[in-house]
This record gives structure tokens, sequence and C-alpha cells, in this order.
């Protein structure tokens, strides 16, 4: 072990020093002694030193990098308007705690691998560092074998776009948003929004985790939709051309907060046609009160 230069200088003073006053049976004993002293304290100093520097590391705050993915079929170059097309923008979270650095990073991977499933049911989700890449590349080969097999002249162009951002970020919360287009034939191509709030060790939280009471939170979403799709109280939500049964309104699939309070979505055909487009809404903390869970309020 290296030692630092002054303990050094130290040592071989005082080891002098004893060689002259002390008897020759306890000069060796005494040298050794000191010397295992001072190489204890200059070990000493190297721990905090790196105990230092690993607290620092984990008192970083969480960041994202922002990373992108583009890839096209091999006909693009010839016929733009009837190929194989993907872009996708996605995110790494660095810094930070290691355990919300790790599951995050994984949970992403994993939701970006899940856009497989479109196409393909049994593709593997398991979480891995190159989903972006697995994905645009599964998706060109998709493409490339389905413009293979069409008969027509002119193929169906296939396009996927993805974008993934962090919305709201505190000590306690951070929601990431999620994008996505798609076309792979049909009338029109399908818009997706995902939201997704996670706890502090980024593990997600789910409605029940998030919410005292949702027969109330469901109440201030049908009074919000009357106000926002007209329906008047003498007409239930079904009547309004809601795809439920008479008033009994479902929480979305995506409830996920941010700076100004609950944001609610509604992706295109989870109650409403495609034509209505998607729902949504945001309750301000001020409006939920005890809904939400003391927890995750500002």
């Amino acid at each position: 072990m290296k030692g630092n230069g002054k303990f050094t200088r130290l040592s071989a003073g005082i080891s002098s020093s004893l060689q002259e006053t002390l008897p020759l049976s306890m000069k060796k004993e005494n040298i050794l002694a000191l010397a295992f002293a001072l190489m204890s304290l200059t070990a000493c100093n190297t721990n905090e030193r790196q105990t230092t520097e690993a607290t620092q590391q984990t008192q970083e705050q969480l960041t994202f990098r922002n990373k992108n993915i583009s890839r096209q079929s091999a006909n693009c170059a010839q016929r733009p308007d009837a190929c194989g097309s993907v872009s996708i923008a996605y995110i790494v979270a660095t810094g930070g705690p290691e355990e919300l650095r790790n599951n995050l990073n994984s949970t992403l991977q994993k939701h970006l691998l899940a856009l497989l499933l479109d196409n393909n049911p049994d593709a593997d989700t398991t979480a891995r560092s190159n989903a972006a890449e697995i994905v645009a590349t599964t998706f060109i080969e998709q493409y490339e074998t389905y413009a293979k097999e069409e008969t027509s002249e002119i193929p169906r162009p296939w396009d996927l776009k993805v974008e993934v951002k962090p919305i709201y970020q505190t000590q306690k919360v951070i929601t990431i948003r999620t994008d996505t287009y798609s076309y792979t034939g049909g009338a029109h191509g399908l818009s997706v929004v995902s939201l997704r709030s996670f706890d502090q060790t980024g593990q997600q939280i789910s409605r029940q985790q998030m919410l005292t009471d949702t027969t109330q939170l469901k109440k201030l979403a049908e009074q919000e939709i009357r106000k926002l799709r007209e329906i008047p109280a003498t007409q239930t939500l079904q009547e309004g051309g809601f795809f439920i049964e008479g008033n009994d309104l479902p929480l979305p699939q995506n409830a996920a907060l941010t700076d100004k309070g609950l944001l609610l979505y509604y992706n295109p055909y989870e109650i409403a046609s495609y034509a209505d487009g998607p729902t949504e809404m945001l309750f301000t903390y001020q409006q939920l009160g005890e809904i939400l869970k003391p927890a995750y309020r500002p």
C-alpha cells in the first residue's frame, strides 16, 4: 500500500530518533509497531475518500440521456411512398441511486420490446439493453417479408414512430410518456399514448397504490367527460356514444402524476370510436384532495 508522503517522512524521522534512544532489544519492536500504525492510518484515509466518492455518485440526480434509432427497408430509395420505416426516440436513465436507475432502464426496455407483440404475439419481451435496435430491425424484417408476399404491384407502406420522454420528475415520483404511431395497412394508422409513474426505487406505481378511493375518481371522470362531450345528465354515457354500459365508466389504463395533478388518458377504441379520438382529462392536486394518497402529493 502506498502511503502519504508526510507520513513517510514522519516515520523516517521517528525511526531515526528511536534508533538513537532505545536499547537494541526494543528498537525493532517499536519501529515495526509504529510503521503498522502509520499504514493503518493511511488505509483509513483511503477508505474515507472512496466512501465519500461513492456517496457523491449516489446523491447525483438521476437524469435521462436521449437516444435515436432509424431504419428503412431496402426499397425506400426507389419507392419512399411504399416502403417500411422506423424511427425510435428513447431514453436511458443515468446517475442517481443504482436501484432506481437499473429498474427504470429494465422497465423501459421491456416496454419497448412489447411493441413487437403487435405483429408477433410470441415475441420475447425479456428486458434487454438493445431493445430499440431489436424492435427497429424486427419491424423492417417483417415489412420486407410482407412486401415479398404482396401480390399487388405497389405494396402498402409500413411506418413505426416511437417517442419516449420524461414529463415529470421529483424526489418521489418520475413519470414517463411514450407516444407510438404505427401503420401496417388498413384504413388508417393508430396513435397510442402510454403513461407510467414510478416511485423512488423505479417500481411502477399502480392505481391501487396511488389512490384511496377509485369510486370517487370515477365520479369526477364522468362529470368531466359529460362536460367535454356535452352529454346532458338525462342521457347515459352509453347513449352519448361511449363503449360502456350505462354510466359504468372504467378508469383508463393510463393514469399518471404530472406537475399539475393526475392525468387520465383514454386511447382510441378504449371507451370510444377512433373517429372520436382520445379522451384526456387532468385533475389538479386540489381537486383530488384525499383521493390521492399523501405519499404522492407534492
